[in-house]
């Protein structure tokens, strides 16, 4: 399989390794909205270095009902982003991590960009 592919594949997949069934099972009904939920996050980490919080709000997904959070874990899990290392204050007063696109990101977005 080749690299884009494999990003393709990665970056459409809808439940993690150690999910349970259920979350694998429900991973059908979101099949649609992860991978765009996904994809909006991305591109906001793109131009700026976020919190999850940061880029729920960029990205319009800090709403009831839309687990932007999960997705940014999903993008951090993949690869797309990492921690820069640096914690900032939420709308809630608690630190929270800021994050980076990564190399890998980047050719992610650009590859989504062509097909």
């Amino acid at each position: 399989m080749d690299t884009q592919n494999t990003q393709l594949d990665m970056f459409m997949q809808t439940w993690r390794e150690h999910d349970p069934i259920t979350s694998v099972m429900a991973g059908a009904n979101v099949t649609r909205r992860a991978p765009s939920q996904k994809w909006t996050l991305l591109i906001c980490y793109a131009n700026a270095e976020l919190t999850d919080e940061e880029a729920g709000i960029r990205s319009g997904l800090k709403v009831r009902g839309a687990n932007y959070w999960r997705r940014c874990s999903d993008l951090r899990a993949l690869g797309f982003i990492e921690s820069t290392g640096r914690k900032r204050l939420s709308t809630m007063n608690e630190l929270r991590m800021v994050c980076r696109i990564t190399e890998l990101g980047r050719q992610t977005i650009s590859t989504m960009m062509e097909v």
